[in-house]
């Protein structure tokens, strides 16, 4: 048993139809070191009295982004025209060891790059930016049952 959630994680996509999140598939053929969520800090707002002194501060709510990259081995994972994606897709992210916490994000819009260098060939970047959902919060905890 791990205690660090770091490693090979799972990573498992699901379309949403009239706001119900469809049957959870395994993408395959991750690049190695691809899967990044980033937080975008929500602005902070400060209470200052004359001569600058802060007695007060708020933080708007933060944004996340999950990006993974993928080979382009078999089929796109998720289908695009130039880039956007129709619909919703919820994601969810499981680490090596399942029995740690992992993260889910149960409405994202999803937007995909095509990458190719020549040292890698062609890959797929898919960016799936978390979307504020009917109930919780943008990003949940996931432990796989």
């Amino acid at each position: 048993m791990a205690t660090l959630t770091w490693g090979k994680p799972l990573i498992e996509i699901a379309p949403i139809t009239a706001g119900i999140i469809g049957t959870y598939v395994e993408v395959p053929n991750i690049k190695e070191d691809s899967t990044k969520l980033t937080t975008a800090k929500g602005a902070k707002t400060d209470a200052t009295i004359e001569g600058g002194d802060i007695i007060d501060s708020r933080y708007k709510k933060s944004n996340y982004a999950l990006e993974i990259e993928v080979w382009a081995i078999d089929d796109k994972p998720i289908e695009d025209s130039d880039g956007n994606v129709a619909g919703y897709y919820a994601v969810r992210v499981t680490p090596e060891d399942d029995t740690l916490e992992g993260f889910l994000i149960t409405k994202a819009a999803v937007q995909v790059e095509d990458i190719f260098t020549s040292k890698d060939g062609k890959t797929w970047k898919y960016t799936f930016d978390a979307l504020l959902p009917a109930t919780g919060n943008k990003l949940q905890a996931y432990t796989k049952a």
